[in-house]
């Protein structure tokens, strides 16, 4: 009898799964994003455009390649060192070295980065040396997002994250503090060869190997 009801157990939830299945595939697939965060962190996405999904609620083997965003919402400094060094030692690190070699859209959100909130505490250089790690992942193409702006990163990754206008000659108009090799090939990959960006703009040494390669003008404004 026990047995029995195992296998029928097994057998609702295979028919469920194969159910489920069926409908997502005549529906409409929505982009994903992959909120990284803690089980007692109550940060969540309220945005019926985009499926969410929270890496604490996932109990399969979780498809990096799915997903077209990664959230961050706890970030400990171990985890900003081992990142910045290529280096996966824990779950947060291994999703977001994969997400980076994969070129997935990360977002870290400035709330959760625990050495920020000993900006006033910690000795001046050693505070320095964790904000270049930092900027290192900036480098990589990764985001540090306040909360509350959070969702401008769903939204066309041409005109709304990487605030991107195309003007009347021509050029690409890049408002961006710092230009990646991501950025640059979603701009090549449209035809335009021409890029105007802000006179303090930053660009990263993987940037400019591209726009030499690809013979791409770059005029500040």
């Amino acid at each position: 009898m026990d047995l029995n009801t195992i296998n029928i157990d097994k057998l609702v939830e295979y028919l469920t799964k194969e159910v489920m299945k069926k409908i997502n595939s005549n529906t409409v697939q929505k982009d994903k994003i992959l909120v990284i965060n803690k089980e007692e962190n109550d940060f969540r996405i309220k945005d019926d455009n985009f499926r969410i999904d929270y890496l604490y609620e996932i109990d399969e083997d979780l498809e990096i390649d799915s997903y077209k965003y990664i959230i961050v919402s706890d970030f400990t400094k171990d985890q900003l060192i081992d990142i910045s060094m290529g280096k996966s030692t824990d779950n947060v690190s291994s999703i977001v070295t994969e997400g980076i070699l994969k070129g997935k859209s990360i977002s870290i959100l400035t709330d959760g980065v625990e050495y920020h909130k000993y900006k006033n505490t910690s000795n001046k250089n050693f505070y320095n040396m964790l904000k270049s790690y930092e900027e290192k992942l900036i480098s990589f193409g990764i985001s540090f997002v306040d909360k509350e702006n959070i969702t401008e990163i769903f939204y066309d990754k041409k005109e709304e994250e990487s605030k991107i206008s195309l003007d009347k000659q021509d050029f690409y108009t890049i408002n961006n503090k710092i230009i990646t090799e991501a950025i640059l090939e979603d701009i090549y990959r449209k035809g335009y060869k021409n890029i105007l960006i802000n006179k303090n703009t930053i660009v990263t040494p993987l940037a400019k190997d591209y726009i030499r390669i690809n013979n791409i003008t770059i005029s500040k404004k």
